[in-house]
């Protein structure tokens, strides 16, 4: 076959929403656009040159790369979202199957094949085809990729961070009707808002302002109270899931020891990796601060809808773009993917022709002058999940009214909760039309059921707390997007008024006054991140981090919390037209609906988030009556909206109680356990500071053990790594441990290796530690880190080996189980007491040591 070349200065890119639609299509006139306006010179970082030129790139490097076709029926897919979620429409709410979608809006299957084709000249097999056949992955070598696209690679660094991208825009086929070429980097990609931060946004602890004014870490119980949620609609019936990147074995036994103190009912989870619907599978990277972000997620959807019939995992297996691309569409093409989904992660909205960031100086250029290469092929994804019937929930972020900058010093990186220089883009995917974003506040609330957070009882005599207060968080994300003309759906609401402040997007070019969709579209709990609790008292959400009670916060928690209200609500909602439960659609319809009122009852509704923590607001933006760019509509009520929006009276679920697969979280018996994690992901939380995501391996554990010693009398904990020695990192000044941990009767005990590592080049008369190790177990939920006993233990070859007496730690006796293993290290750093910077679990997070004669 013979191909004529373009060079992709810009790829033609699918127009999002240009023909009206009665709910979702944009307010942008563009029927008639033509390609050649769409083109965009989007295949090459701006502002590489301000990276050091390390060299050409290896020739073996091997990278993911993704190929967007276009079958160009964004004017069928538009009339079909205007009738599924117009009332009036006899198609209204009968929402596609995957197969359905496929077959009406896919691209061509001799389009698919040409494209192969193209890809096989030199030597690459498609490793993922989605089920439309407008994505297409490939893994491939830079050698191999050089061919293809007729372009170089060379390998850059920035500060301490390393990556490769291609150093000229790739050429493509002109025959070819392909929309994006992503993956030719390796620096676009998502980031957590504990990425951004190069820490967890911490909730501090609680501040009682008066005997029935609580600020301070609330648990899931609390907020059941603040929202509204009623005890018969607990999401039974609903599945729900979410977006992570990396291992989540661990994510899942600190779920199932969430549960346990919490009191909830184990969900049932499915996982669904990346190497799982690729082929060749792809390798995975652990997410180095990401673990903390998915625990979050997982533990917010959860107890704010805890009957869930299913939690769904989306694991990428790096939150490269191209990586993060085929797990959206995984998740549209899946025929048993959740209606709701969270993904409490962004990147700068991307427009990188932008001349107002291109053109600014280097040290106020933030990274939204990378942009990001996920939303051309992203929006297609979530706009087949909007005609299915789902929807996606994301966060506004942590940067005020203002996307993150990340990492690049020369960039102007941020350090999380700061508003950043460029107040001219927000976060994608929270400005996409087909997704809903939700922003942070700050609750005040009557009492608190939670003690462990605190230590001390509830402010107020209260079974359920309440709402006293809500207000908007003065880091939330929130305010006019770039480059997303306003979706139908926000038109008629008069708040929403700012213009776009770039005349070319995704969508292509944007004329002069266009208004640009607002955001965000619902808000809630955040908690507060200002002087670290001392003045609003920094309230958060309890979680389970490595197996340790943690409170955080930031708009990763307003997202999957309101996915679970979402939840309950769609669960407690009559089936759609086609019998479809949690028939409701996507949520923004009904939200609009509601706030316009040509649905439910907007006063009792919505909750009115109408001042902030200060009176800046985020910084940018402010909060006040009706729509705002701060909290959008406000927060949910749940029964409210099961009333009103249901139409159930009864506040009486809708959807059968789930019926649990016990598979899915009883734990496998056996009389010993292995563990493991793979190596290479240590991180070292002191050095992240500075240069992120350096892995250390004198902290990198890769196997553990645990089991009863051949008398019955006491556990062996043993836990290896390549590079484990008692000389430990030089920033340890305080010490580094290393821990096993597991669950009996609801507790979790541990044993471990605390290591005084020798600090070189000190004077004699100074005394230090001398690299000595002491050995001891405690309690994880009372104590902390801190040893309870001392054990006995020995060090060799590279693993520790702990003996603890069954008396320390719980006294269990023949037949009991010990849940969830999980082996991981601290090291104390300037912040916080301790962080874990690697963590390892078993390959099925339900395995248990059951102790016993036979064993």
């Amino acid at each position: 076959m013979t191909y004529r070349w373009i060079r992709v200065l810009a790829a033609p890119v699918m127009v999002l929403g240009v023909v009206a639609s009665a709910s979702l299509a944009s307010g942008t006139p563009g029927a008639a656009t033509t390609v050649a306006q769409l083109l965009k010179t989007a295949n090459v970082l701006p502002g590489l040159s301000q990276a050091t030129l390390l060299g050409p790139a290896a020739a073996s490097t091997r990278l993911t790369v993704d190929i967007g076709l276009s079958a160009d029926n964004s004017a069928a897919k538009s009339a079909a979202l205007s009738t599924l979620y117009n009332p009036s429409s006899s198609n209204y709410h009968r929402f596609l199957t995957p197969a359905q979608y496929d077959a009406t809006f896919g691209v061509s299957a001799s389009t698919v094949a040409a494209t192969t084709a193209w890809l096989r000249t030199d030597g690459l097999t498609p490793s993922y085809i989605s089920g439309a056949g407008d994505l297409i992955a490939v893994q491939g070598s830079v050698s191999q990729l050089s061919d293809l696209l007729h372009t170089t690679f060379g390998s850059y660094r920035i500060g301490s961070y390393s990556f490769v991208a291609n150093q000229r825009p790739p050429e493509i086929p002109a025959d070819l009707p392909i929309t994006d070429v992503a993956g030719l980097n390796t620096l676009q990609r998502m980031w957590t808002e504990s990425e951004i931060g190069g820490l967890p946004v911490t909730a501090g602890p609680k501040v009682a302002t008066a005997p029935t004014s609580y600020i301070g870490t609330d648990v899931a119980q609390d907020l059941w109270g603040v929202y509204d949620a009623p005890t018969s609609d607990q999401g039974q019936g609903e599945t729900a899931g979410m977006f992570g990147a990396g291992y989540s074995n661990s994510v899942v036994s600190d779920l199932r020891v969430f549960d346990l103190r919490m009191g909830l009912p184990p969900v049932p989870v499915r996982i669904v990796n990346e190497d799982q619907v690729t082929s060749p599978p792809v390798p995975n990277d652990n997410d180095l601060l990401g673990e903390g972000e998915w625990n979050l997620d997982t533990q917010a959807i959860d107890g704010m809808a805890p009957s869930l019939s299913k939690l769904d995992l989306y694991f990428a297996s790096t939150p490269l773009d191209a990586d993060s691309a085929v797990m959206f569409d995984t998740w549209a093409n899946d025929p048993a993917g959740p209606k709701q989904m969270d993904a409490s992660f962004g990147e700068c909205e991307s427009d990188p022709a932008s001349p107002l960031e291109k053109n600014l100086p280097p040290l106020l250029v933030g990274q939204g002058a990378i942009g990001n290469q996920l939303q051309l092929l992203a929006d297609p994804s979530l706009e087949q999940a909007v005609l299915e019937g789902r929807t996606l929930f994301t966060s506004a972020g942590d940067t005020a009214g203002s996307c993150p900058a990340v990492i690049l010093p020369v960039l102007s990186a941020g350090n999380g909760v700061i508003p950043q220089p460029l107040p001219f883009d927000q976060n994608y995917p929270c400005v996409s039309i087909y997704a809903v974003c939700v922003g942070g506040t700050v609750v005040t609330t009557n009492g608190t059921t939670n003690v462990a957070a605190t230590g001390a009882p509830a402010t107020a005599a209260t079974t359920t707390p309440a709402r006293v207060a809500e207000q908007a968080w003065i880091f939330t994300g929130g305010g006019p997007a770039a480059n997303v003309p306003r979706p139908s759906y926000q038109e008629g609401v008069s708040a929403i008024g700012k213009p776009c402040t770039e005349l070319s997007g995704p969508g292509g070019a944007i004329p002069l006054g266009t208004i640009c969709r607002g955001v965000p579209d619902v808000a809630a709990i955040s908690g507060s991140g200002l002087i670290d609790g001392v003045l609003l008292g920094n309230n958060g959400y309890l979680v389970n981090e490595d197996m340790i009670p943690s409170p955080v916060g930031g708009t990763s928690l307003s997202s999957p919390v309101t996915v679970g209200l979402w939840a309950r609500i769609q669960a407690a909602s009559p089936p759609a037209a086609n019998g479809v439960y949690g028939g409701l659609g996507f949520a923004n319809d009904t939200f609009y609906a509601v706030g316009k009122g040509t649905l439910g009852n907007a006063s009792r509704d919505f909750y009115d988030v109408t001042s902030a923590e200060l009176p800046t607001g985020n910084f940018y933006e402010l909060a006040h009556r009706g729509w705002d760019y701060t909290t959008g509509w406000g927060a949910i009520d749940a029964a409210n909206f099961i009333r009103d929006v249901d139409h159930d009276p009864t506040l009486t679920p809708t959807h059968p109680s789930p019926t649990p697969d016990p598979e899915s979280f009883f734990p496998a018996v056996a009389c010993s356990v292995t563990i493991s994690s793979p190596a290479g992901n240590a991180l070292d939380p002191n050095i992240s500071l500075v240069s992120p995501f350096v892995n250390d391996p004198s902290l990198d554990i890769t196997s553990a053990t645990l089991a009863p010693n051949a008398q019955g009398t006491a556990l062996v904990a043993t836990i290896s790594g390549p590079a484990l020695s008692t000389h430990g990192p030089l920033d340890a000044l305080g010490g580094f441990s290393f821990l096993m941990a597991w669950t009996y009767l609801g507790v979790t005990y541990f044993a471990g290796a605390e290591v005084d590592p020798p600090i070189p080049n000190v004077p004699a008369a100074i005394s230090l530690p001398t690299g000595r190790v002491v050995y001891g177990d405690g309690n994880l939920t009372k104590s902390g880190t801190t040893f309870v006993h001392s054990d006995s233990g020995t060090f060799a070859n590279h693993t520790f080996t702990i003996t603890v007496p069954l008396g320390n730690v719980g006294n269990p006796g023949a037949g009991s189980l010990l849940l969830y293993p999980f082996a991981f290290d601290t090291l104390p750093i300037a912040v916080f007491s301790a962080d874990a910077t690697d963590a390892a679990t078993a390959s099925k997070p339900g395995e248990a040591v059951e102790l016993g004669p036979h064993c």
